[in-house]
């Protein structure tokens, strides 16, 4: 509270009981604080035990009593039972290693809750494993380390008001490699506050860099990479030694985005001094075939960050390669909002695992979530800087999906040629059989010859790997899209359908394979995947992807709100056209509430509900009717 006057407190570990130095009875002890302390965040009291004076009269105990145990509230909450007050504070003591698993915290929907949060000099909290993956602890105060702070990749801090830190690699945001999903996984932190440091602080903000299995004749790796942390040499961001994979066995490039179409725009870049600033960008290789996990030790950056000038020669190329500055993953789709004017809305991210560029444009696939130190190239607009802001950071993707209508996303792999590819093929109004530059984005060939790739052809002739078409074909009897491919090896190849969905309920997509004789696929729930030969000499315009509008609907069926499962996800749409969606609650069949949640007025949704296989329960709340279905996740 604010004002003079006495107040009390319990030594760290204090168990309720009668003070040698304090008698229930007597007056407490006062602490006085000499001098001003205007300005300054201290003194600061954390402790372990809360008085909160709850006690009742019981012989000689009284309401106000130290000795009266039920006069005092652990801190931190009861272990596993209750949620701590958003008053309390936590003690990570000397010694304690394992937080949160034998500290007095409970976890709500797995969220752990707590005030400040205070660690001391040789303890530490190792947060989101070995069985707590995805967790979230929220401080609303301030977190202060002396001691050690490790976030698990997949594990998720948020700190609402000021964060000190005090020793070296205080707070290490972790990275790994996660063989399920064949990607990088990383921790997260946000501040919301300032972060301060003492004579011996810093953090660590890890890069784990994938390299993927060998592709055909492929005898170097790549991986773009931005500094994670500034540096405490006087310069943002880290030097190129910071990136040193293996010695002599590395290289480290740079983009010039002034070099015309065609040209060789990669820079080599090699002294160990050379400047990395912070958000930007570089390429690095290697011909060592193992992962690596590089420690980028510094100051962690908050708060709005400006990048170095991009430019936009006549001539050139109009792309820059910039990186995520952040401690957590930034919403590439926010980030480019807030900077409309300077670039446009799309973005090309090397896949180490598939051996090509993945795109991202005007809000359809690729990465829109981009991941602490992962670079990736954009489009300018005009010359300029790009700010970085807090307003784009987030821990994790929400389960909530707007799903985009008519978009039909094609993934290529092969185990044989460990490769992959992305296309995206969607229908908006507006859009043209053209290139349209402000929503599609150009197939960029991989920088492995010997990789499998697939595009789609415009029109005009333009290579993309985002092809957006007129809405008005899907009015039609039938669209037909090319589609080419390209192996440099000769192996087994599956195409993979995602999106079907979105399409208008008994709309129908199939793809031709005119090198197998003619042979139509249709793509349908549960029949996503076309697997088919190739070799290296084969033709490259082998598929043509022909979309048709729903055909045999029954009226009936058709205005109706339709709940189905597909993979992990639930998908509803709204084919009414006098009903408004206005709750989504999903269950287990144990009655567990999984998803309750209002949801804004569209035709689509989609939510995620578990990576575990089994039935659920999805209800859906219109202004007019209650919709129930039950539904199988796998």
């Amino acid at each position: 509270g604010t004002g003079t006057g006495d107040f009390e407190i319990a030594p760290a570990g204090w168990v309720p009981q009668e003070l040698g130095w304090r008698d229930a009875i007597v007056n407490p002890r006062n602490i006085t604080l000499v001098g001003s302390v205007t300005g300054y965040d201290f003194p600061t009291v954390v402790y372990d035990y809360v008085w909160t004076g709850n006690g009742t009269n019981s012989g000689f105990q009284d309401p106000h009593s130290w000795a009266q145990p039920a006069n005092w509230n652990d801190a931190c909450g009861t272990a596993q039972t209750a949620a701590p007050a958003a008053s309390n504070n936590c003690l990570i003591p000397a010694g304690l290693t394992n937080y949160p698993y034998n500290v007095n915290l409970a976890f709500v929907a797995g969220t752990g809750l707590a005030n400040s949060v205070l660690v001391q000099s040789g303890g530490s909290i190792n947060f989101g494993e070995p069985t707590n993956q995805g967790e979230l602890l929220d401080i609303s105060g301030a977190l202060t380390i002396y001691g050690n702070v490790y976030i698990r990749p997949n594990g998720a801090i948020t700190v609402g008001d000021s964060t000190y830190i005090d020793s070296d690699q205080a707070l290490v945001v972790e990275a790994a490699y996660d063989a399920g999903a064949s990607q990088s996984i990383v921790g997260s932190f946000i501040d919301n506050g300032t972060i301060t440091y003492g004579t011996n602080g810093s953090a660590d903000v890890q890069l784990h860099l994938y390299y993927g299995t060998p592709s055909g004749g492929e005898s170097f790796y790549f991986h773009q990479v931005g500094p994670t942390v500034d540096n405490e040499a006087g310069f943002s961001g880290q030097t190129l030694e910071d990136f040193n994979l293996n010695q002599y066995d590395d290289y480290a490039y740079q983009y010039d985005e002034s070099v015309a179409p065609g040209g060789q725009p990669w820079v080599n870049i090699w002294e160990y001094t050379e400047e990395i600033h912070t958000t930007s960008g570089m390429m690095i290789s290697t011909d060592v075939t193992e992962q690596h996990t590089l420690d980028i030790v510094g100051n962690l950056l908050t708060g709005t960050v400006t990048s170095d000038a991009l430019g936009h020669t006549t001539g050139g190329t109009y792309l820059e390669m910039i990186s995520n500055p952040y401690p957590s993953a930034i919403d590439f789709d926010a980030f480019q909002g807030n900077n409309s004017t300077i670039i446009a809305n799309k973005n090309w991210i090397w896949n180490a695992a598939a051996h090509n560029y993945f795109a991202r444009a005007a809000g359809a696939n690729g990465v829109q979530y981009i991941q602490p130190g992962q670079a990736f190239f954009v489009e300018t607009l005009i010359a300029g800087t790009v700010d970085f802001a807090n307003s784009d950071r987030v821990h994790s993707t929400d389960p909530f999906r707007d799903i985009m209508p008519n978009i039909l996303t094609l993934d290529m792999e092969s185990a044989e040629s460990s490769t992959a590819d992305q296309l995206t093929i969607r229908f908006e109004e507006g859009a043209t059989t053209g290139y349209d530059e402000a929503i599609e984005a150009i197939k960029w060939n991989s920088m492995n010859e010997t990789a499998a790739m697939i595009r789609s052809i415009a029109e005009d002739g333009t290579e993309l790997s985002v092809n957006v078409m007129p809405e008005l074909d899907l009015q039609g009897d039938m669209v037909s899209v090319p589609v080419q491919f390209q192996t440099g090896v000769a192996g087994e190849y599956s195409i993979i359908a995602s999106g079907l969905e979105s399409f208008d309920y008994g709309a129908e997509i199939w793809l031709e394979d005119k090198l197998n004789g003619d042979m139509w696929h249709n793509f349908s729930i549960g029949n996503e995947t076309y697997t088919f030969t190739a070799n290296a000499d084969d033709p490259h315009d082998r598929f043509i992807v022909h979309f048709f509008g729903p055909t045999s609907v029954n009226n009936n069926e058709a205005n109706d709100v339709k709940i189905y499962g597909v993979n992990e996800y639930a998908h509803i749409s709204n084919l009414t056209n006098n009903e408004v969606v206005k709750r989504v609650s999903i269950y287990s069949l144990a009655g567990n509430v999984l998803v309750n949640k209002q949801v804004p007025e569209q035709n689509r949704y989609r939510f995620f509900v578990s990576n575990h296989d089994g039935f659920y329960i999805v209800r859906v709340v219109t202004d007019k009717n209650i919709y129930t279905e039950k539904v199988f996740i796998h």
